[in-house]
């Protein structure tokens, strides 16, 4: 069986819960709560957090077995009702991602390539990655979101010329019902942190560890939030598609070093494709513990395939990528929240032993 250590584990969360995160939600967080953006991830991690600890004490019971195959093995049709659900649902999230890396390197850097090659090449690169298992996939990530996460901790050095302290003024200004609306957004992306245990034996990710790999990408998010309050203003961030790349191209270290944008998301690119090998993986392994088989290196091209037309088929452009992100948490907390509490109560050890045994 494929291993992951604990810190390959802990980076594939952190990539799972950043990656994706910094990218789309950032502007409609900051139009919601203006300078009190930054509380809005302090309100909706509460969720996921509760959720990671309810899953946690699950593969406790099981430990040598993954989510999915917990649910199949104890309860063969609810298990099977229940897995095909979250393989629609990592799905859609798979096609997303898909649609938002290509949206963002064909607005920001690829203008004039047409878009359907830009989304072949991540797929394809996340598909040879994949086949590689997930052992390959973990240990990209400790290159790549390693990479990210040290750039995004040297950003404050970068812009401390740019920081403009007035633009929290004045704080808590805020309502209750601005925050909720802001959290909202922020929510969904940060609850697919249990993609994790869908996929790996409990043994091999602890809840320490997976709490780690959250807590570094939620203070990362509170980095570039507040750089993108008091760099770019709580009014202007806003107007901005991606005010992440905005308040990075205010870098200027010489006069020769005035692009740094294009180097970040140079590191962010495979982070990204990172994040969306882990979705192909998942959704593979999913149809595997339905139909057993099937063998996953054999459909993850062509599911790869699917899941390119499928980034097109759900979303027209990239505003209709971020529209889905108002409507999108209503769908997403059935699986990461209330599904996790279900199953918290009724996926109990016979006779107080293991599955496995």
């Amino acid at each position: 069986m494929e291993r992951i250590s604990a810190h390959q584990g802990m980076l594939i969360i952190c990539a799972l819960t950043l990656n994706s995160t910094l990218i789309s939600v950032p502007a409609q967080v900051i139009g919601m709560a203006k300078q009190d953006a930054w509380i809005c991830y302090l309100i909706a991690m509460v969720i996921p957090l509760s959720a990671w600890w309810l899953i946690s004490r699950i593969l406790a019971r099981f430990p040598d077995h993954d989510l999915l195959t917990i649910m199949i093995e104890r309860y063969p049709y609810l298990g099977r009702v229940f897995g095909f659900s979250y393989l629609l649902f990592f799905l859609i999230i798979l096609a997303r991602d898909i649609r938002l890396i290509s949206d963002f390197i064909n607005i920001i850097i690829l203008q004039n390539t047409p878009i359907v090659v830009i989304t072949s090449l991540a797929v394809i690169t996340a598909i040879f990655m994949t086949r590689g298992g997930i052992e390959l996939v973990g240990r990209t990530a400790e290159i790549y979101q390693s990479a990210l996460i040290l750039i995004v901790l040297s950003l404050p050095i970068f812009l401390l010329r740019e920081f403009d302290g007035r633009d929290f003024l004045p704080i808590f200004e805020a309502s209750v019902g601005d925050l909720l609306n802001g959290s909202w957004y922020a929510v969904a992306y940060l609850g697919e942190m249990i993609a994790l245990a869908f996929m790996v034996p409990g043994k091999q990710i602890s809840f320490r560890h997976g709490l780690w790999g959250f807590f570094i990408a939620i203070f990362l998010l509170e980095i570039l939030i507040t750089f993108n309050v008091t760099v770019l203003g709580p009014e202007l961030a806003p107007r901005f598609m991606y005010p992440n790349q905005e308040m990075i191209r205010a870098i200027r270290i010489t006069d020769f070093l005035d692009r740094l944008d294009l180097p970040i998301i140079g590191i962010w690119m495979p982070a990204m494709i990172v994040k969306i090998g882990v979705g192909l993986f998942l959704v593979c392994h999913a149809i595997k513990q339905l139909a057993p088989k099937i063998s996953p290196k054999s459909i993850m091209g062509p599911l790869g395939l699917f899941s390119l037309v499928c980034s097109f088929w759900f979303f027209s452009d990239a505003i209709q990528t971020l529209n889905f992100n108002r409507t999108w948490p209503a769908i997403a907390l059935l699986f990461e929240w209330l599904i996790p509490v279900l199953l918290f109560w009724i996926l109990k050890p016979k006779n107080g032993r293991s599955v496995n045994k």
